[in-house]
């Protein structure tokens, strides 16, 4: 078992970012399965093909979803964390999973909210059954809006720099609880497979 704050195995952090994206590709079916990218997190590397990323809060390991994982293994990676957490002093919890976790892994749990769950595949359906969304669309052609793909490397385009100035005001105007470590945008430090769009309006 190895237990890594941000690398393990003389990895950079960008390498061991790179092997839980890897994870991600392949078991990632959370919602928040990609977002353990982000900066922040430290990694639990039971062994090659699992990951819990998880934040130490001084009293707990908080786990971001459900372990990066085949579904058979799920249950067993989720005991081996929680007792490595222990070892370490801390309770372990994970938070932000979703109801495939919870019926695979015999774990205690609480639901605290829910989410807007959408299929790209069914976005005609989806549309001609709501009239209010076909009217914002309406409205956001009328206003000049558009959309278009961004490149990978947008970072440190002047694109770039006004998305992040617009993600830190939104920040600064939406104070975040302290879970903010999975309620925090940030959409730029992507996968270089990652599609990004964005939409302006006047330029």
């Amino acid at each position: 078992m190895t237990v890594a704050p941000v690398h393990t195995r003389g990895e950079t952090p960008a390498e061991a970012r790179a092997r839980v994206g890897a994870l991600a590709r392949r078991f990632g079916w959370n919602a928040t399965s990609f977002q353990v990218l982000e900066p922040g997190y430290r990694y639990f590397f039971p062994d090659d093909d699992a990951c819990v990323a998880y934040v130490d809060t001084g009293w707990a390991w908080v786990a971001a979803g459900p372990p990066l994982a085949d579904d058979a293994r799920l249950a067993a990676v989720a005991a081996t964390f929680v007792a490595a957490a222990r070892a370490a002093g801390r309770r372990a919890c994970f938070f932000g999973t979703e109801e495939r976790f919870t019926t695979l892994a015999p774990l205690a749990h609480l639901l605290v909210g829910t989410q807007a769950v959408w299929d790209p595949a069914q976005w005609n359906e989806t549309l001609a059954a709501s009239r209010s969304l076909r009217e914002q669309l309406r409205r956001a052609r009328a206003k000049g809006v558009r959309v278009r793909p961004l490149p990978v490397d947008v970072l440190g385009t002047a694109t770039g720099d006004a998305i992040a100035a617009l993600v830190d005001r939104w920040h600064r105007a939406h104070e975040l609880a302290p879970l903010g470590f999975l309620a925090r945008a940030a959409p730029l430090p992507s996968l270089p497979d990652h599609l990004l769009f964005v939409a302006e309006q006047d330029g």
